[in-house]
């Protein structure tokens, strides 16, 4: 109940193992509610890591927050001042998976190869 109610799932515990639970409040990000099947994703997955299940995070907790990652991200194409593309390599060398964003997808594309750079 202590990690339902961490991740602001609220429920009733039945009194004897064969009553229902009842799911009486869910997460919420910006204007997006976690819904009953996101809840039972989220029990299957704390059921298989019993042993770690404090480390688990919703799968709609994830999805939400990727999506809103993506939203708001510098896209191909997008103009920058010298200055911001230089804060915006620092920042990208700092990243533990700089190469693909939140969903999985490239992030970074080659413009070039400097290996035959000075070659001609």
């Amino acid at each position: 109940k202590h990690l339902l109610s961490q991740w602001r799932f609220t429920v009733d515990l039945p009194a004897h193992p064969s009553e229902p639970l009842l799911l009486k409040g869910v997460p919420g990000i910006s204007d997006k509610l976690a819904t009953r099947q996101d809840f039972l994703q989220y029990l299957q997955a704390l059921e298989s890591r019993s042993s770690d299940a404090a480390l688990v995070t919703p799968a709609f907790i994830k999805r939400t927050i990727a999506s809103q990652a993506c939203r708001y991200a510098i896209m191909f194409g997008d103009p920058l001042s010298h200055e911001a593309q230089k804060s915006l390599i620092e920042d990208v060398s700092k990243c533990h998976l700089p190469f693909i964003c939140a969903h999985g997808r490239p992030s970074i594309v080659p413009l070039l190869s400097l290996e035959n750079l000075g070659e001609e």
